[in-house]
């Protein structure tokens, strides 16, 4: 059950009471459907977040293996961070899904879907990220696979930004 359906159906009395003027079900459903647009961006947002955790990690082991080829290979770790960081920003505090009542523009259901299925995508990115964030600890005293891995993560999380680019073209088409 995906969140906009569950908030759906966690109405009370006065919401239900609403949805029966003429036209305000619509409205009600559409700001239900922003709210859970929200939670869902945020949720995608913290996956984004929690990968960075593991690169401080991976920081602080190398420094404390002290082995210098590795040392030297964590320089890409600061710009990489930032770009996690800077896409978990991007996508927390992305236009809403819908677009409000008054607004000029209005987001057809199609659109909608469309965007849910481009944020789950996006998800289902940030979960790889993680993974593969969880495992860079382990690759301290390896200087070459750190730096293989190093490089790989900054090209995704690259990949994953220029994506999210065509998240307005999305709900335009």
């Amino acid at each position: 059950m995906s969140v906009f359906d569950k908030s759906q159906s966690q109405k009370g009395g006065f919401e239900r009471l609403l949805a029966k003027i003429p036209g305000f079900k619509g409205y009600l459903s559409k700001e239900c459907r922003r709210e859970s647009d929200k939670i869902e961006r945020d949720l995608i947002a913290k996956a984004f977040d929690e990968s960075r955790e593991p690169l401080r990690r991976t920081v602080q082991k190398v420094a404390d293996t002290g082995n210098f080829d590795s040392l030297r290979c964590i320089s890409g770790m600061e710009p990489l961070e930032k770009l996690i960081e800077k896409i978990g920003n991007r996508i927390r505090f992305a236009d809403y899904g819908y677009s409000g009542f008054f607004d000029t523009i209005k987001v057809d259901d199609a659109a909608l879907e469309r965007m849910y299925q481009f944020d789950l995508g996006m998800y289902e990115k940030a979960e790889q990220l993680s993974k593969r964030t969880r495992e860079l600890p382990g690759l301290a005293g390896d200087a070459d696979a750190l730096k293989a891995e190093i490089e790989m993560l900054t090209q995704l999380v690259r990949e994953i930004d220029k994506e999210f680019d065509l998240r307005e073209k999305v709900l335009l088409t």
